[in-house]
């Protein structure tokens, strides 16, 4: 077994170079297209994140509008309920104000006799 020549060495890096140079040319383009989809999928992400805040702030508002129209509805039956009281303290007060009258003139009436 006789040592390798420079030369029969030179040529094996060549051939081997060669080579990694083949399989890198089939490697890059499927590196290429790998960089290509993690974009893609990162960009959807992106847009699914967005659509969740937005999703987020869609809920966050329904609620909001929720509470409003609740709040508008206690406000409305309390106003009408303010309203009936304020009604029946005034017919109350008219109708104790005719019949105290009407209890006055009889008492007067009664007097007189």
């Amino acid at each position: 077994m006789s040592k390798p020549s420079i030369e029969e060495k030179i040529r094996e890096n060549e051939w081997l170079l060669m080579e990694g140079n083949k399989i890198l040319k089939r490697k890059v383009p499927d590196l290429e297209k790998l960089k290509n989809e993690v974009k893609e999928a990162e960009e959807i992400l992106q847009k699914c994140k967005q659509v969740q805040n937005i999703q987020q702030k869609h809920d966050l508002i329904t609620g909001i509008e929720y509470e409003i129209s609740v709040t508008r509805i206690a406000m409305n039956r309390a106003t009408r309920e303010l309203e009936e009281l304020r009604n029946s303290k005034s017919k109350s007060r008219s109708s104790s104000k005719s019949g105290g009258s009407k209890k006055r003139r009889s008492t007067k009436k009664h007097r007189k006799r």
